[in-house]
């Protein structure tokens, strides 16, 4: 009833947004997993430019039922597994120059920028759990991370760099960085085909009583694409609080050729090491995971995944097969 109602509130939200110049998606998602797990969840969108400033605004609302003595990662790509409704990105950016340099400049809220970390690049591409590297609980940095603060990215279109600086305004209710100054760097290029980018992160650690000092973490992330294949992955190394590591990554495949019709097949290879003092508390994990995206109709696209990797921190691998449906409607001015 309460995702009901929010659907039709953000509905009339969009077309609001739409009357005034603004373009805007309603988002609904439904999943079920065999971890006992079903959620459901609604964002709001709204997007656009005036007088030469890009607005970008998200909400979201997401639920979820639970077995009892269940805790899994179905269904938590890009945003929070549970809890009230809340805004993840409010920002404003202004693009400079239009020539071979350009540049931009984003305030507000915005997600971390380190690596692969867009929401649509986690959220309904065919893959229902986040990377073991992007997971909350896993001691390395969840995809729920946001900044409130200043990007200021300058470049050509061959080379961009890109630097943050704000205050940890994290999504997430259990895995939340202490309040302090964050410093965020970025560079990307494109060679041929590929689309390579390294980043670095300095930040305050995880809020729990036994992480003392500073995060640091530092990544290369490179993205492949031809005839309809796409290739992409990421590599990581650092800490989340002093005394401890963590380094992974995973490779991502999807593939589409004509043929196919409405689906897009997609896997996913993986691993994390996290080392501390303590060996009881180190872990090593990994995980594999195969699945489709479907376009149903115009609108609606179904998801399915069959993972083999822990359902939660030091456990042991299991097999689960999530599926959810999601359907979006779209207000263009």
């Amino acid at each position: 009833m309460k995702l009901a109602v929010l659907v039709l509130a953000t509905q009339l939200a969009a077309s609001a947004a739409f009357a005034q110049g603004l373009n805007a998606e309603v988002s609904g998602t439904a999943g079920l997993s065999t971890d006992d797990v079903a959620a459901a969840a609604t964002q709001v969108r709204v997007f656009g430019e005036l007088r030469h400033i890009s607005i970008f605004a998200e909400g979201t609302w997401t639920g979820s039922a639970i077995a009892d003595g269940v805790r899994s990662e179905a269904f938590s790509t890009a945003y929070p597994y549970e809890g009230p409704p809340r805004v993840m990105d409010a920002y404003l950016e202004r693009r400079i120059g239009d020539g071979r340099v350009f540049g931009s400049v984003r305030a507000g809220r915005f997600r971390t920028p380190f690596g692969i970390y867009a929401a649509s690049e986690h959220a309904y591409n065919g893959f229902l759990r986040a990377p073991l590297i992007r997971y909350e609980g896993y001691w390395s940095l969840t995809n729920t991370m946001l900044e409130h603060g200043v990007n200021v990215m300058a470049g050509t279109s061959r080379l961009q760099a890109e630097v943050t600086i704000g205050r940890p305004a994290d999504a997430s209710d259990d895995f939340t960085r202490r309040s302090g100054t964050d410093l965020v760097l970025r560079a990307q290029t494109y060679v041929g085909p590929f689309v390579i980018g390294f980043s670095h992160m300095r930040s305050e650690a995880y809020d729990l009583p036994y992480a003392v000092g500073g995060m640091q973490f530092t990544g290369v992330d490179v993205r492949w694409m031809s005839s309809g294949v796409q290739v992409r992955g990421e590599w990581l190394t650092g800490r989340p609080w002093d005394d401890s590591r963590t380094s992974g990554g995973y490779v991502d495949v999807s593939l589409h050729r004509p043929f196919m019709g409405p689906v897009t097949l997609v896997s996913r290879l993986e691993n994390l090491d996290y080392d501390t003092p303590d060996p009881a508390y180190a872990d090593v994990a990994s995980g594999v995971t195969l699945g489709a995206r479907v376009k149903l109709i115009q609108g609606l696209y179904g998801q399915v995944n069959v993972s083999h990797r822990p359902t939660q921190p030091y456990g042991q691998n299991t097999t689960a097969t999530d599926v959810a449906l999601t359907y979006t409607l779209r207000y263009r001015h």
